[in-house]
């Protein structure tokens, strides 16, 4: 919403030049793919990518065909969802910082749930997570799988 409330400030729409209907399924396509972005989402998103690529019409260089807005969007998707989950594919000091800061987020979260009575989600509670083990798990189930 923000980057969209951007756009309306003076010379700083770069889709200007976009009809109206353009516009709205730009926007439609971005919301679709921030949404993408949701980890709760990402076994079904791995599922359908496998699908389409294992069912889907290619041309004779092996590039997919996408004919329709549901496979391009579901491209889209993945593409964003790869870069959100990218960081082990970083070099290793900038792998580590990146680390560092969503543990400090899980944490966070972690400290609020104890504090409100509630369970603690997996990989939250700084009392008994293991960084290494949680990285270790979320890169050969999670972002190995995609990549």
């Amino acid at each position: 919403a923000v980057g969209f409330k951007l756009l309306q400030e003076e010379n700083c729409d770069i889709f200007q030049n976009l009809s109206k209907k353009q516009r709205q399924m730009l926007r439609k396509m971005a919301i679709d793919m921030v949404l993408a972005t949701d980890m709760s989402k990402h076994m079904n998103l791995l599922a359908d990518l496998k699908t389409m690529v294992e069912t889907k019409k290619v041309t004779s260089l092996g590039v997919l065909l996408l004919d329709n807005y549901s496979d391009r969007i579901q491209v889209l998707q993945n593409i964003v969802h790869c870069a959100d989950l990218s960081n082990p594919t970083k070099p290793l000091e900038l792998y580590r910082q990146w680390t560092d800061r969503i543990m400090i987020e899980f944490f966070h979260q972690g400290d609020r749930e104890r504090e409100k009575g509630m369970e603690i989600s997996p990989m939250c509670d700084k009392h008994s997570a293991s960084i290494e083990k949680s990285q270790v798990g979320f890169i050969d189930y999670i972002a190995h799988p995609l990549w």
